[in-house]
């Protein structure tokens, strides 16, 4: 039976260039700093673009348990 990779494995798995390229994008949204940004930013800056169509569902719901904020963290582990 198939296991699910670890987030670790799945991080790892993606290209460097694009984990910075993340990185930058998410600093810039984190306008204070503080390693964290409410979903709601998130979901106006790619309502209409989304790189896939559940993205904002799943991004919603890894935020959830944060009080609908996402950590650069918890952004890696929905794309990944």
């Amino acid at each position: 039976m198939h296991q699910p990779n670890s987030p670790a494995e799945d991080i790892s798995s993606l290209p460097q260039t694009f984990i910075s390229s993340l990185r930058q994008l998410f600093a810039i949204l984190d306008k204070t700093s503080c390693g964290h940004v409410h979903f709601e930013i998130f979901k106006r800056y790619f309502d209409g673009s989304a790189p896939t169509p559940d993205f904002l569902n799943e991004l919603e719901n890894e935020s959830r348990s944060n009080n609908n904020y996402i950590t650069f963290n918890s952004l890696l582990s929905v794309i990944s």
